[in-house]
């Protein structure tokens, strides 16, 4: 089996190559490795030489400089596989067993996507099973299917990625892609606050299309404050002179059968509530005119305040005292009426009669005869323009968008500070960048260069400043020659406007995180 194959595998064990070519020494996993080194073998002098057989060349030219750690695994590629102890041999990086080890992969671990691991545990799925997508806290951190990328041991890289459905092209180069999770299973998660610079380019170009209005209903689903139950205690009897009972309630709050948008003539209101009414009519052998005249004038009470109707008492009863917070108030049947007119309750008495007797009186009760809606009502507030909720109608002015053919690039930079420098600044802003080829310490970008540099100016809060300031210059007025201005311009721009621009000026004109030399 040995003779078919053409890719081995082995351990890394050394990286130091002193030729900086990236080369690496790799112990094979298909020999003994003593049987592998030459006579007379002497690892202080002959390691790196040409009499080192266990040094790989990348089999990557060097313009894509990927060097494995010690301890990883790498497929090993022969030019010849009888001849395994020249210099003809090379590498390749080792499989991954999970995205986020781009850190480091431990040999064991690396087989365990192979063959040869069949056996070791598996690693999580970083999509979602049940949508088919990357799970939430990954998403974006990693190359996706079909885009190019060039990933960095860390949380950097660089991404080329093409969106088929508008024609989009970004390159992202990209650190501090994720942080640390504190999951054992998943121990990464993305990061919004990355430092980036992004290049991308779009066959479309989204522009600025005007305005247009929005209308928008809202409303809070707030408590019914008060309720006003009407009900007939002779419904079973077929004669047509009502008896029955008009109640008003106070509601309790943080009931939900009782919200604006639950409470209606099919529920019942006072199950469960123990609550007594604030006041009471009772009424005898009424006609239906009668009846329903005394019981829209009960509701018509509540709506302004103070129930006056001949006959019975006043409420409230003092003179002078009226009904406070009503509103929202639902007036309505009480439940063992409605059941009536629904035809759920059973009599000796004919159920059509019944149901007309009850259902007279419903279709005649009303707060005004204005509205289409009988029997039952929510007053959202004093003679509302209708029954019901009263939502409140907001116009909203919003910027329209639309894409016009005209391919058009963008180039954006981010992160949580920005430098912008040049070695050509002079005197207090000159910034010696000697032996930072390799990057830049975070400690002199702490401290030397945030010193060295200045914020940058926001130039529209900058303009607002001016045009306040010319505005009071062009317009102040002097109360006599040889005085300071009056404080207050002709045209309304006032000095303390101006002073308090100035005092918020370090920021809102000046960006302290986007600064230059």
């Amino acid at each position: 089996m040995q003779n078919n194959k053409n890719i081995f595998f082995g351990r890394v064990v050394d990286i130091d190559d002193p030729k900086l070519l990236g080369r690496i020494r790799v112990e094979p996993q298909i020999e003994v490795i003593k049987y592998i080194y030459p006579q007379n073998w002497n690892p202080d002098v002959d390691k790196w030489t040409i009499r080192d057989p266990i040094v790989f060349l990348p089999l990557l030219p060097m313009y894509i400089s990927q060097v494995p750690k010690v301890g990883e695994y790498v497929s090993i590629i022969y030019a010849n596989n009888e001849e395994k102890y020249d210099g003809n041999k090379f590498y390749l990086q080792g499989p991954l067993s999970r995205p986020w080890n781009v850190n480091f992969e431990n040999f064991n671990n690396a087989q365990s996507v192979l063959a040869s691991g069949e056996k070791l545990k598996q690693s999580d799925s970083v999509v979602d099973s049940q949508t088919g997508k990357v799970k939430v806290s990954l998403e974006g951190v990693f190359p996706k299917p079909g885009d190019n990328a060039f990933l960095g041991r860390g949380s950097s890289d660089l991404v080329m990625v093409e969106n088929t459905l508008d024609g989009s092209s970004s390159a992202l180069l990209r650190s501090g892609k994720f942080l640390s999770s504190g999951n054992s299973n998943i121990p990464v998660k993305k990061n919004d606050f990355r430092s980036f610079l992004q290049l991308s380019s779009y066959e479309l170009e989204n522009i600025d299309a005007g305005t247009e209005e929005i209308f928008k209903e809202t409303y809070e689903n707030i408590a019914t404050n008060m309720y006003v139950e009407y009900s007939i205690d002779n419904v079973g009897v077929s004669e047509t002179l009502y008896d029955g009972k008009i109640n008003l309630y106070k509601l309790p709050k943080n009931v939900e059968k009782t919200s604006v948008s639950n409470i209606n003539d099919s529920i019942n209101v006072l199950d469960n509530l123990n609550i007594s009414p604030l006041y009471t009519i009772i009424f005898t052998g009424k006609t239906l005119e009668e009846s329903t005249t005394l019981i829209n004038e009960f509701i018509r009470g509540v709506n302004e305040s103070k129930i006056q109707i001949n006959g019975y008492d006043d409420y409230p009863f003092g003179n002078g005292e009226t009904i406070s917070n009503q509103f929202p108030f639902f007036y309505g049947p009480s439940f063992e009426t409605y059941q009536y007119l629904s035809n759920n309750i059973t009599s000796s008495t004919s159920p059509f009669s019944i149901n007309l007797k009850t259902s007279n009186l419903y279709n005649s009760v009303t707060l005004s005869l204005g509205y289409e809606q009988r029997g039952s009502g929510l007053v959202w507030t004093y003679s509302p323009p209708k029954l019901g909720i009263l939502k409140n109608i907001s116009i909203e002015e919003v910027n329209k968008r639309d894409y016009i053919i005209n391919p058009i690039t963008y180039s954006v930079m981010g992160a949580d500070r920005l430098y912008l420098l040049t070695h050509k600044s002079d005197e207090k802003f000159t910034i010696n960048l000697k032996d930072t080829l390799y990057g830049i310490p975070q400690t002199m970008l702490a401290t030397e260069i945030y010193n060295k540099t200045n914020s940058m100016v926001r130039g529209e809060e900058l303009i607002d400043f001016l045009s306040l300031l010319t505005k009071f210059v062009l317009f102040h007025v002097h109360p006599f020659p040889g005085l300071p201005p009056v404080p207050t311009s002709s045209d309304g721009t006032l000095s303390s406007d101006i002073l308090q621009k100035l005092a918020n000026a370090p920021d809102t004109i000046l960006n302290k995180n986007i600064r230059i030399n």
